[in-house]
């Protein structure tokens, strides 16, 4: 009976030994798709990651890309300053990354239809601009292409880029890990070659008043260009002038204190502009 008894502990210990280590392996961080809470106001700025998660055997597979968000309230907001190509070869499999900048999404399906190679294996694409974005893979396994080009993208720090990855396949298959480097790598080398500009947002500035403050308001809005002056079949005037967003509030003090409030203001959006920085 002692002999039976013992004989039972080794598997109680066992199960316990394994219980133990599920639920170690349980408390491990998830590497799946992963979307943290934001503030209704922020920017839902995704940030995507490759990862590997263990299975078990100690081998290591499914390559997975995840996503979390973060605010970029406040940081200055870049574009590429034009169409960019690059081209690399992983295991003979050419891969060639196009990248324009966009002002809006319908300027992407032009773009598309311009690089797009129909004797291609595949065309894969991911777009951005503002808190809009969409991705293809065109016929590659899920998640292995459209999703690590947008990943590149939101990586890169750009807004406003859409990119595309043609795939000329050289007959060594790559694999899920394999595809999301080779097309994430891709459209990263690409934008990181590329020359950007930075993102102005700009406002219009509308300035009703008599005739006889035109001059001032011109002095007060020399340093911007674009200035323009409509006349009013009452005699009185409406000049506007485009100016960076940053400087509206200001703009508007000075021109009430230089007119001592004989002139109304009024700031509408305006379409961005862009400014070239050093890359």
């Amino acid at each position: 009976a002692p002999l039976e008894r013992a004989g039972m502990r080794f598997p109680v210990l066992r199960a316990r030994q394994r219980l133990h280590h599920h639920s170690s392996h349980l408390r491990r961080p998830f590497h799946g798709l992963h979307a943290q809470r934001r503030h209704p106001n922020e920017s839902p700025g995704l940030r995507m990651r490759g990862g590997r998660r263990r299975e078990r055997g100690g081998d290591r597979k499914g390559i997975m890309c995840y996503a979390t968000e973060s605010s970029d309230a406040g940081k200055d907001v870049y574009t590429l300053k034009g169409e960019h190509t690059e081209e690399e070869v992983v295991k003979k499999s050419r891969f060639i990354a196009f990248a324009t900048p966009l002002t809006s999404p319908d300027e992407f399906d032009d773009f598309l239809a311009s690089v797009r190679d129909d004797t291609a294996s595949h065309n894969c694409w991911a777009w951005k601009v503002g808190t809009d974005y969409r991705f293809s893979d065109d016929g590659e396994p899920g998640g292995t292409a459209g999703r690590p080009i947008l990943q590149a993208i939101e990586y890169s720090g750009l807004d406003g880029v859409g990119v595309v990855v043609t795939r000329f396949f050289g007959g060594i298959k790559l694999g899920a890990g394999g595809l999301c480097r080779a097309y994430g790598g891709a459209a990263a080398t690409c934008l990181r070659q590329a020359q950007r500009v930075k993102v102005v947002p700009m406002v219009e500035l509308r300035v009703s008043c008599a005739a006889d403050l035109i001059g001032i308001i011109y002095r007060t809005l020399s340093a911007y260009q674009g200035v323009r002056t409509d006349y009013c079949e009452d005699g009185s005037v409406v000049i506007s002038a485009r100016l960076p967003s940053a400087d509206a509030s200001s703009m508007v003090e000075q021109i009430r204190g230089a007119t001592q409030a004989r002139a109304t203001t009024e700031v509408t959006d305006a379409q961005a502009t862009t400014a070239d920085v050093a890359t």
